[in-house]
């Protein structure tokens, strides 16, 4: 007798477990927004943050009840529960043990870089008893830090495959052991090639390294220009605001990398040439917004500023259909460290709108000066000025380049092809538990 189709069970979706510093909060929209798009492929996420995030966005609240958050509670009932985890654990507890102890030697005993690996190892414990039960066939971890070091530890807890990706700050401050975490790895991933050759040179085995974007929207509608005009001598000025002004964006946190500084010094040159009426929006809230109302003052430009703060994520694509042209100015802070690509600079080009940025880092692989958008020199208000100005003289063209930008981040740094991408390194349906090679990584 041939047995009936509708009686067989239904063979499991593929798993993977995911770890973020906080993977709900809007600083890491882009982290669940890759998370819910995987799971549209048809894979299971099981979700981990190390800290909870008090406020996470309308769009990620059905994650967050389900996100388990591994840092909770002092060090304490941290440290009791990972010591129970490992308890629970057993034997398996073993090869991540052998790991910490040459990852801690390698950093110095006693420093208090040391004593974070011990905390990330206790976190791992947690996430492994939660996992161990679940048909999870492979571990991915955001940032190359702290989730990057539970991943690995609980990889090695549980026999499972395990990948990270390396952003900014987390590689070229926190840095430590990447040839070790890689090798380790099933690979190392970064959201840019600029990245690569930076950890090519730190001793990253070049086969461990891939390229993956973050993955912004690509697919929503384009911004749409108003009907050409003529206004302060600047042929086919477009203008949104009732005072006719041309409507400058810039977005993130309000951080000394961000280069906020260096766009508002760049707008009062422009407003000193007698430029067409100019309106900059600064979206964003951080440290330096007092330093920035200030610094407008100073520049006697605060009329032509105006702070929106934060911009959630669904309200994002109206708030930039409003704008003329985007800019973003990151450069390098006072300790030398960089942020990697801005996400709210791809979702302006997904979107079409002309942009303005800087060539830091992986920038000019977004941006292609005359191609895409428009380069300045970092650190540079008057380089940012020229090119804002050249965007403001020539409105036909920049709109032609925040065409050829939405075409450039939906094939390159889209959610759909850099999705494909990343779950290459998952494996398939397939895939089974592996055992990594414990005790054998370097």
């Amino acid at each position: 007798m041939i047995p009936s189709v509708q009686n067989q069970p239904l063979p499991d979706p593929p798993c993977v477990a995911y770890v973020a510093p906080e993977l709900t909060a809007a600083a890491e929209a882009f982290v669940h927004q890759e998370l819910m798009a995987i799971e549209a492929t048809g894979w299971r996420v099981v979700p981990f943050a190390l800290r909870e995030t008090l406020y996470p966005t309308r769009e990620a609240l059905g994650l967050a009840h389900r996100t388990v958050v591994l840092l909770q509670g002092g060090w304490l009932r941290q440290a009791f529960s990972g010591l129970w985890a490992c308890l629970q654990l057993g034997r398996s507890v073993l090869p991540a043990l052998w790991w910490l102890l040459k990852d801690m030697q390698r950093l110095g005993l006693g420093r208090g870089r040391s004593r974070q690996q011990f905390w990330a190892a206790l976190a791992a414990a947690r996430m492994a008893v939660q996992l161990r039960h679940q048909p999870c066939q492979h571990i991915h971890a955001h940032f190359a830090h702290g989730p990057a070091d539970v991943a690995m530890y609980a990889a090695a807890m549980l026999g499972l495959p395990f990948t990270f990706t390396g952003h900014a700050q987390d590689l070229f401050k926190h840095g430590e052991l990447l040839p070790h975490k890689a090798a380790r790895a099933r690979a190392l991933l970064t959201i840019s090639h600029f990245n690569r050759e930076w950890l090519e040179a730190q001793g990253v085995a070049p086969d461990k390294i891939d390229v993956v974007r973050c993955t912004p929207d690509a697919g929503g509608p384009a911004v749409k220009a108003a009907s050409p005009g003529r206004q302060g001598g600047v042929p086919g000025l477009r203008s949104r605001l009732r005072s006719g002004a041309y409507r400058i964006g810039t977005c993130g946190p309000l951080s000394e990398r961000q280069g906020m500084d260096d766009v508002l010094r760049a707008l009062a040159l422009l407003i000193r040439s007698h430029c067409a009426p100019v309106k900059l929006l600064i979206a964003g809230e951080g440290p330096e917004r007092l330093r920035l109302q200030v610094l407008a003052d100073q520049l006697g430009i605060h009329r032509q500023v105006e702070y929106v703060g934060h911009v959630p994520t669904h309200a994002l694509p109206q708030w930039l259909a409003s704008l003329d042209l985007f800019v973003a100015a990151p450069k390098p802070d006072r300790q030398g460290d960089t942020d990697g690509i801005p996400v709210p600079l791809m979702e302006a080009m997904a979107a079409g709108l002309p942009c303005v940025a800087t060539g830091l880092g992986g920038l000019p692989e977004l941006v292609l000066d005359g191609q895409t958008g428009y380069l300045a020199e970092p650190d540079n208000p008057a380089s940012l000025a020229s090119q804002i100005d050249k965007a403001m003289s020539e409105p036909e063209r920049a709109r032609a380049l925040g065409r050829a930008a939405r075409a450039h981040v939906r094939w390159e740094f889209g959610r759909e092809v850099n999705v494909r991408r990343l779950l290459r390194h998952f494996g398939d349906a397939e895939d089974t538990r592996e055992n990594a090679d414990i005790g054998q990584a370097a």
